[in-house]
């Protein structure tokens, strides 16, 4: 990816409960976003001819009630994602929110653009006791982040929808467990890798919202972990 494009880069770490089951992977169209005044009833904007794209994200993690589980899916979450706001708050009505990751992009269209936004974060692998002495903890700094991977196809000039683009794309996040890694726990356990994907026809300035929800450990834990991701591909500033 070009240097100098992104307006927005926020991210930050935060770890989570081992031993998730896949509960649900869903992906859905939101209503209509665009800047403040836009009047929702009139059309959106033709993606024809199209060179480039902005491409918008938003990344939530969500740890809320084993109930509420059905309300952090794609479906039950898109009729209130506007904005990026909107979803927070929906999601904050839910359970306990933070935002991972935020990205405003400057991106090419008919090539697969690839953005990485990362650090490394401290995590232990291994833990040393003694009836003596204090635990000592081994501790090793691990990558951590988010790759996405996204093409954007714009419609031929006779396309029927001329707003709506082809959108592949794939979020793969890497997150630091909160969990303690010893000799039964191997430190590769302390991370967790986590897939958001898209593969299918998207409007501009339509929101799509991605959400995976993963089940609690069999032993019982009270809660369900979900990340959910808010996604826009608008015109570029002038188009």
């Amino acid at each position: 990816m070009r240097p100098g494009l992104a307006r927005q880069i926020r991210n930050s770490h935060v770890g989570r409960r081992l031993g998730w089951a896949l509960l649900a992977v869903s992906g859905c169209v939101g209503p209509f976003a665009g800047p403040a005044g836009r009047d929702e009833a009139s059309p959106p904007p033709s993606a024809v001819g199209l060179s480039a794209a902005r491409f918008q994200v938003t990344i939530f993690q969500v740890k809320a009630h084993p109930a509420n589980a059905g309300d952090l899916t794609a479906a039950a979450l898109s009729a209130r994602a506007k904005t990026s706001a909107e979803l927070q708050a929906a999601l904050e009505a839910v359970g306990r929110v933070e935002t991972l990751y935020q990205l405003d992009q400057d991106i090419r269209v008919r090539v697969e653009e690839r953005i990485r936004v990362g650090s490394q974060a401290p995590v232990v692998v291994a833990v040393r006791e003694s009836a003596t002495a204090p635990a000592v903890s081994a501790v090793e700094y691990r990558d951590v982040g988010a790759d996405f991977r996204v093409r954007v196809e714009p419609p031929g000039p006779d396309a029927p929808a001329p707003s709506r683009v082809g959108l592949r794309l794939t979020i793969d996040l890497t997150i630091v467990s909160d969990e303690v890694s010893t000799a039964t726990a191997p430190a590769a356990d302390a991370i967790r890798a986590v897939r958001l994907a898209w593969d299918e026809p998207a409007d501009l300035l339509r929101p799509v919202v991605l959400s995976v929800v993963e089940a609690p450990p069999p032993e019982g834990a009270d809660s369900v972990v979900a990340h959910v991701a808010w996604v826009v591909i608008a015109p570029p500033v002038g188009f």
